[in-house]
This record gives structure tokens, sequence and C-alpha cells, in this order.
């Protein structure tokens, strides 16, 4: 798995590449490191990703749950059909905000959502 983060107009977009299954330490302590901006908006690009393990959609969900309780938004953009599957029969779609792509999940974190009353 390799692992590119860029920055497009203050959102941070990391780009996982290959099978994440092995050296997943890098991609907690990457994604944890990004958590560190306050109300970080986060795009998890999956588009290259071939296929992630049960321990890696494990770390899936712990990282988007830290990223929740710190107010950041995160979006998984580009799933391939078989982890779009894999989140679908986890149901895990209802757990995962996601974007068919990166423009589209740029475009959303790019748009302020709106204040729901409390």
């Amino acid at each position: 798995m390799d692992l590119r983060l860029d920055e497009v107009n203050g959102i941070k977009v990391l780009r996982i590449d290959g099978d994440i299954t092995e050296d997943r330490d890098s991609l907690v302590v990457t994604f944890t490191d990004m958590l560190s901006t306050p109300h970080a908006r986060i795009v998890l690009d999956l588009t290259r990703a071939k296929y992630l393990n049960s321990a890696a959609l494990g770390d899936l969900v712990r990282m988007v749950g830290q990223a929740n309780v710190q107010e950041a938004r995160v979006i998984l953009a580009g799933a391939p059909p078989f982890i779009a599957g894999l989140f679908a029969a986890t149901r895990l779609d209802r757990f995962f905000e996601q974007a068919p792509s990166l423009e589209d999940a740029l475009q959303r974190l790019s748009t302020p959502r709106p204040v729901q009353p409390v």
C-alpha cells in the first residue's frame, strides 16, 4: 500500500494505492496526524485501493469514529466495487460518508453543511 498526502483548498486528501492489508500502521498514523487541525476536512481517496481485509475495515471504523469525536469531517471517495460492496454488506455504508469520486468529495467539503437545530 502506498499513501500520498495532498491538500486542496484546505481539504486534506489521503490517496491510498494498493491493498489495505499490511503496514496499516502508516495509514493510522498519517490519518491521526491529519486530525491535528481543528475541524479538519479529510478525503480518503480509495480510487486506487484494490482490497481491504477485516482488520483494515476495523481501522477505518476507529479512524472515522475518532474524527467524529474531534468534530472533523471525513469522506471516503471513489471506493471500487469490491470495497463498496464490503461497506454495504457490513452496513458500514450507513456509517461512512461516501462520494463516488474525489471531485465530488472535494465539492461536498467545500460547501458548508447546514447547521442543525439543537
